[in-house]
């Protein structure tokens, strides 16, 4: 007999689900299309280490895990405890009746933004606008905060091999029939590789003015998901020598480049090492059965540029996208962010601090505490 859209259908939040419903949310989330690591409970594990603590919405029929999020809190001086969705919420693409799990879900959402947080980040997750939409009948309101980005570039593994080669720009195909010969060589990484791993962000952090990950973080973050096969790394050596090293994670269909470092010396620029790694890495995906190569987050002035229907000028980029786009990715939009802040008095004392250096800097600090635990450095003065 057909179960009615909202037979048993119940939603249970709590820090600490039974471990059975754990283990359905973490296999829901690993084949759910559009999913992300970052509802995998081996990331809350994670997060725990920077001061997080998780809670859980789950949808369940009959015991069966239809949908859920993993909402990521945290109290922080002045603004109180906040919580953070990225990715989420997931839903049973299989769900006899979706649209009543996605209810159900936000309007949950909606209470924990009322009633136990001060401030609530959802970035929804890829393909979820629906997810926005229902948001925005509970009281939600587009966000700024920018808990992730909003826009990527992702490269379609279904091409041919062919294809990709000839979609990447005309340098990095010089490139690939040089590196051999110059004695540029990229191997698959295991754990032993977290401390170089460490090295190397640390390096670039020191390049880029962020506080880098430690060893413990990164170490943790391997062990807790390359387990399952949801992290990989990719080293790149000159000579034997391990010079770059990018750790990249997959879940849904999509394998993501996470992070990485290199060393900065003269000959590791000059013979682009990292490209070496970040081809291997695009080969390797679609060698392993990914349908999306994400090359990482965009800034809005470069996904502009690509969307002008002009040939895109390199020069108005961050020296980050411009390595990005030479792979030949396509831009990539995710569904707009939405926030909760019940309180009105707190609603406006942030529009003021929009409004000043300060204030953005309290912001930004929020931003860098949600995406990744890393604190931007304040500029020498």
């Amino acid at each position: 007999m057909p179960v009615s859209s909202e037979q048993d259908l119940s939603i249970e939040a709590s820090p600490r689900p039974d471990p059975g419903k754990l283990i359905e949310w973490d296999r829901l989330v690993a084949e759910t299309p559009g999913s992300d690591v970052t509802q995998l409970s081996g990331w809350a594990t994670l997060r725990a280490t920077t001061g997080y603590s998780p809670l859980y919405i789950l949808a369940t029929q009959r015991g069966r895990v239809l949908g859920g999020a993993q909402l990521l809190t945290r109290r922080i001086p002045v603004l109180g405890r906040i919580a953070y969705l990225p990715n989420g919420p997931i839903i049973d693409p299989s769900s006899p009746h979706p649209g009543d799990v996605l209810a159900k879900l936000c309007a949950a959402l909606e209470a924990v933004g009322r009633h136990r947080v001060r401030m609530l980040f959802v970035q929804p997750p890829d393909g979820g606008q629906d997810v926005t939409i229902e948001l925005l009948r509970h009281g939600f309101q587009y966000s700024e905060v920018g808990i992730a980005p909003s826009a990527t570039l992702r490269i379609d593994l279904e091409k041919t091999e062919e294809e990709l080669f000839r979609n990447a720009n005309a340098t990095l195909r010089r490139w690939t029939k040089r590196w051999a010969a110059h004695g540029v060589s990229v191997r698959q990484g295991d754990e032993s590789d977290i401390p170089k791993l460490a090295e190397l962000v640390h390096i670039t952090a020191a390049h880029q003015g962020f506080k880098p990950f430690s060893s413990s973080y990164l170490c943790t973050m391997y062990q807790e998901l390359a387990a399952a096969g949801h992290m990989v790394l990719f080293a790149g050596e000159v000579d034997g020598r391990t010079v770059a090293i990018d750790g990249l994670t997959g879940c849904g269909g999509v394998l993501h480049a996470r992070l990485g470092g290199f060393d900065r010396s003269a000959e590791a620029t000059r013979l682009n090492v990292t490209s070496a790694v970040q081809w291997r890495a695009i080969q390797w995906a679609k060698e392993n059965g990914y349908r999306w190569f994400d090359l990482g987050g965009i800034k809005q002035a470069t996904l502009h540029e690509l969307l002008s229907g002009r040939p895109p000028n390199l020069d108005m980029m961050s020296g980050g996208d411009r390595f990005k786009v030479k792979f030949g990715g396509a831009p990539h939009r995710f569904p707009p962010a939405v926030e909760l802040i019940a309180s009105p008095i707190l609603r406006r004392a942030l529009e003021r601090l929009r409004g000043s250096r300060a204030g953005r800097r309290t912001l930004e600090r929020v931003k860098a505490l949600a995406r990744g635990g890393r604190i931007p450095r304040s500029p020498a003065p």
